[in-house]
């Protein structure tokens, strides 16, 4: 494993200190000095890989003239934290050396990305500053979450701890709505609103899938909960087009007898149980929980097996005109004709299915049979009614519905 990046902290603020400290601690070896002078002195002592000023009253140009003049120290990457009112100096500091400015308030998401792209950029074996966070939210990446997690649960054996998922609701179907930069902004303020709310506290986060973060903390106070409370107050007063809600799960563990990875699927499996409705929700997993979700992964691995194989059929429910009794159209409706359990019921697969995106792979499916169906009836001269087939939300939201309707009609009906 590499070792850790060290970054210097020049801040006069104590509050900026023990901000930025609590931001970077874990992954970089962090030093703090209160002014120029200090810094200076630390600099000639320990090997630094990057530094952050942050000190109000320092000249931030003398700072860096003063560097630039130690041959050693020329090359080393200074990110710069200022005011908007000092804007009228950043020409003249980026012609000193200074290699990013970032503008107050900072996000940690920012600050995070800022130093891993220096430190990149600055050369070296720097592999390990760049994999172990996410590109987008600057967060863990699920493999680091895991590493960290798991060290972090040998020091505390024995204590009670929670695996905490976090996750968008909707998130899929606002991405298509808004398009992908709204959504990537979102995943960002749901990320810079955790370190706000975390970076205090002894726990670890990161992302877990697409929509999704996890969060493993020790049980000492009811962190579900009041991170409920925290994102209801904050979704609602982001100015962003998409305001958002989010499930939160939790996972109570008595001692780390599981891997990491399974906890926070079981966490995500109760956040996820409360997807459907439109406002922020907590669930703590249970072991009824366990036993749904081994039926729902049951369910999801027969499913495309079962549409190889035909066990999926498509039976018409008439519709007549009551007062001549004449037929007048159809509805299409889907069953499971499963070969050792028989006929499987829909509300025992399609809630599933639209939980997990499989009802837009089912329902193109069931389009695709009713259209051979009336291809069949016309070929026989048989007369032909309107039959009606469902629509999940999911199929409207999903980009290009109408050029996937057409391309089943071409393949139909205008082929020999």
């Amino acid at each position: 494993m590499s070792k850790m990046k060290a970054v210097l902290i020049v801040a006069d603020q104590k509050p900026n200190r023990i901000l930025l400290k609590h931001i970077l601690a874990g992954d970089y070896l962090v030093l703090e000095a209160i002014n120029a002078q200090e810094a200076f002195v630390l600099l000639a002592q320990e090997k630094v890989d990057v530094i952050v000023l942050d000190d109000i009253k320092i000249d931030k140009v003398e700072f860096m003239r003063l560097k630039n003049e130690k041959s050693t120290l020329k090359s080393l990457p200074v990110l710069v934290i200022a005011s908007f009112d000092e804007k009228v100096a950043d020409k003249k500091r980026v012609a000193l050396g200074v290699s990013e400015i970032l503008y107050r308030p900072i996000e940690p998401v920012e600050l995070r990305q800022c130093l891993a792209r220096l430190l990149l950029l600055s050369g070296g074996n720097n592999v390990q500053v760049s994999n172990d966070h996410d590109t987008l939210t600057g967060v863990y990446t699920m493999q680091t979450f895991v590493r960290k997690t798991t060290v972090f649960l040998q020091e505390k054996q024995g204590v009670p701890f929670d695996i905490v998922c976090l996750s968008l609701k909707r998130f899929n179907l606002l991405n298509d709505l808004l398009g992908s930069e709204a959504g990537n902004n979102l995943l960002c303020f749901i990320a810079n609103q955790l370190y706000y709310f975390l970076h205090t506290q002894k726990v670890l986060f990161g992302r877990l899938d697409n929509e999704s973060f996890v969060v493993c903390a020790v049980r000492s106070s009811d962190i579900g909960a009041k991170l409920l409370q925290f994102f209801i107050q904050k979704l609602n007063e982001n100015e962003a087009a998409i305001k958002g809600s989010v499930a939160i799960g939790v996972y109570h563990a008595e001692k780390a007898d599981l891997p990491i990875e399974i906890m926070a699927e079981r966490a995500h499996f109760a956040a996820c149980k409360d997807h459907n409705n439109y406002i922020s929700t907590l669930r703590i997993y249970s072991e009824t929980d366990r036993i749904g979700m081994l039926k729902e992964q049951k369910i999801l691995s027969e499913m495309h097996n079962a549409l190889k194989n035909d066990e999926f059929k498509v039976y018409y429910q008439p519709k007549f005109n009551l007062t001549n009794n004449i037929l007048i159209g159809a509805e299409a409706l889907v069953r499971w004709e499963h070969p050792t359990k028989g006929i499987i019921a829909p509300e025992k697969f399609i809630e599933i299915f639209e939980k997990n995106g499989c009802i837009t792979v089912l329902d193109e499916y069931v389009w695709e049979q009713v259209c051979i169906f009336i291809r069949i009836t016309i070929d026989q001269g048989l007369k032909t009614v309107p039959i009606s087939v469902n629509i999940s939300r999911l199929d409207i939201y999903k980009e290009g519905l109408c050029a996937r309707l057409c391309a089943l009609r071409k393949k139909i009906f205008d082929t020999g």
